[in-house]
């Protein structure tokens, strides 16, 4: 049965107000909550640097300190920016600290700015995809406990790579990788690993999710072995908060209309029901901190009953 979420970047408000809208959507009966990762706020796809930004990692910490059952998501890193030995030790230690309800995501990294304002070399395409799939490849080595011997790699050199706690303690974050690319889907489907990815259109989902489904089926595995979550803007019949939400994005009230999940609740249920029958594990709800709208409580109470 789908489960659902809330996507949460840290940004443009208080740790508390973090936590508070973490622990709001646990008792809301989401059972996901999760943080994107940039060093920068994020104006739609761009930067903007007057707006505080807190670290991921430490606000997932503060998340995970201050719930008891939500999975507690980072969607997504790179490893432009994070090296993958230091990204898996945080997350194996939050998984610790969650007591196993850490998922770990990893993408190509896509804004530009943000590495080049500190000098943080921004590759292309496929440079950037090929660090990620080595990435994938120095985690999933390191978890599995299964092997010491030295490495090296493109990007990472592990010359003595003894990991601990690996598999053998029985707390493996879950990895994921995010994107919508040929070979980010074949990744996954390749590896088994989760994959995420930001809806901004219905029909156009559906024929990325057929692609992925077959991409499984070509490396033998079914795709519930690959675990899918989908990121959706879905708001209430209210042009006001339509409105900050394409502030807040960065787009045209034009592309809005096109990227939200929007307008009466039974059409909002409609869409949304489509979309749950393509598969998804995880439907996860994009929402602005710290949430003055009340898109969170809106979906739990007067969408998702009508989803299950």
């Amino acid at each position: 049965m789908t489960q659902f979420g809330v996507q949460i970047p840290p940004q443009d408000c208080t740790l508390d107000e973090l936590v508070t809208m973490s622990q709001r959507a646990e008792r809301l009966g989401y059972s996901w909550v999760s943080v994107s990762d940039h060093i920068t706020a994020t104006l739609g796809r761009e930067t903007v640097l007057e707006v505080s930004s807190w670290d991921a990692v430490v606000a997932l910490a503060a998340i995970a300190a201050n719930t008891q059952s939500v999975r507690c998501g980072l969607l997504v890193s790179t490893p432009t920016i994070r090296h993958p030995v230091t990204l898996l030790k945080a997350m194996v230690t939050l998984d610790y600290l969650s007591r196993g309800r850490v998922e770990c995501g990893l993408g190509m990294g896509w804004l530009s700015f943000e590495h080049s304002m500190f000098g943080i070399p921004f590759p292309s395409a496929d440079v950037r995809f090929a660090m990620l799939e080595e990435a994938v490849e120095v985690m999933t080595t390191l978890m599995s406990g299964e092997s010491n011997s030295p490495s090296s790699g493109s990007f990472f050199r592990l010359e003595h790579p003894l990991f601990v706690p690996n598999a053998t303690s029985g707390h493996v974050p879950p990895l994921w990788v995010g994107g919508t690319s040929q070979r980010v889907m074949e990744l996954a489907a390749a590896k088994g690993l989760g994959w995420n990815s930001i809806i901004l259109s219905i029909d156009k989902y559906r024929k990325i999710n057929s692609r992925f489904a077959e991409l499984c089926a070509s490396h033998g595995r079914e795709t519930s072995s690959a675990p899918v979550s989908g990121i959706v803007i879905a708001l209430p019949d209210d042009p006001e908060i339509q409105r900050v939400y394409s502030i807040w994005r960065g787009i045209s009230e034009k592309e809005a209309i096109d990227q939200f999940v929007t307008g009466p609740d039974v059409l909002v249920i409609e869409r949304l029901r489509s979309l749950i029958e393509l598969g998804l594990d995880y439907l996860i709800l994009l929402v602005k901190a710290p949430d003055a709208e009340g898109v969170t409580e809106w979906f739990a109470t007067q969408i998702a009953p009508f989803l299950r």
